[in-house]
Parts: C-alpha cells; structure tokens; sequence
C-alpha cells in the first residue's frame, strides 16, 4: 500500500486522521515527493518515508517559445493582428494555502488598465466559491476565469499556449506545477 500525503494527516483534521492512522500503520512504505515532505510525514507517522519526485511528462509538458505560443493562440481565437494579447496561467488546489486570492487580487491591481491581459486558474477546492466572489467583487469577471478541474493534456496544451505561469502558493511539498 502506498499512501499519499493527503492520507497521512499532514493536513487533515483529527477525526479524518484518526481513521487514516489505520492505513498508515499498514502500508507497506510511505513515500513523499518531497524531502521535507518526507520529514512531516516521518514526525506524523513515526515510521521511515522513502523520498520519491514526482516525474513529469517531459512529451506531453514539452518547452514552447513565444513565437509558437503567438501561433497557438492566433490559431484558436482566428486572429490576424500579431501581439495583441497576454495570458498568464495558473494551476492548483483552490485551497487557502495556494493564495489564488493573493493572485487574484495583484492581477486586478497590476493589470485593471490592460485589457489584453487575462489570467487563467485551473483547479478545484473548497475556495473556489470565495474565488469567484472575490473575480465579482473586483469586476474581473471577463478577465479572470476559474476553469475548474482540467486534465492532464488540456493543462499541457494551456501551458503551450500561454505567456507566462503564475502559482502564489505559501507552501509546495516538490512544486511540480512549476516544473
């Protein structure tokens, strides 16, 4: 049994820690992708954690420079006039810990003028409402857009196409998004 970092308590209350104890006594091995992962885990469990990367699929999430980036998006909006837009990108959890409202609020304020700069959020979690209130509440709403959940291969071709990746996050076990 492998058990991920969401079971293992490091950020669960008490009472969802307490069933998952149980599983963490059983596995086999636990495995962070992170060595201070590794550490919180250890100190929670009490038992060895193997430090294992999460790997990333250098095919699919492949480097694209600004030229094909500028194609890309010329393709899918059928635009003509060259250097007419901007996009930054941002992947994650929709949870407090991710800061997307610290995002949210610096692009409000950065780029409220610049209405050919537009961010997008791919992710899911229970902030996601106080999110879209917060798009409302600063009048972003056809700059800004919360996505949701998107796969792996949408997410890969979103990173093709956009300007610039953004993540505000307060903590990352390994920061895979960055990679």
């Amino acid at each position: 049994i492998i058990i991920p970092e969401e079971l293992c308590g490091v950020h669960y209350k008490a009472a969802i820690q307490k069933r998952n104890r149980w599983m963490v006594d059983r596995a086999d091995c636990l495995i962070a992708v992170s060595p201070a992962l590794a550490v919180r885990m250890q100190q929670h469990s009490g038992r060895k954690v193997e430090w294992v990367p999460d790997m990333v699929d250098t095919n699919l999430f492949a480097y694209s420079d600004s030229r094909e980036r500028q194609r890309a998006w010329m393709e899918e909006t059928q635009t003509e006039e060259e250097g007419c837009s901007f996009t930054f990108l941002s992947c994650g959890n929709l949870r407090k810990v991710k800061r997307m409202d610290l995002l949210i609020r610096a692009f409000a304020q950065a780029f409220r003028e610049s209405p050919q700069v537009s961010l997008t959020i791919c992710g899911q979690g229970e902030e996601e409402g106080a999110l879209r209130r917060l798009i409302a509440e600063l009048g972003m709403e056809q700059r800004i857009e919360l996505a949701g959940l998107r796969p792996r291969e949408e997410i890969a071709k979103r990173l093709a196409q956009t300007d610039c990746f953004v993540l505000a996050s307060e903590s990352e076990t390994f920061g895979v998004s960055y990679l």
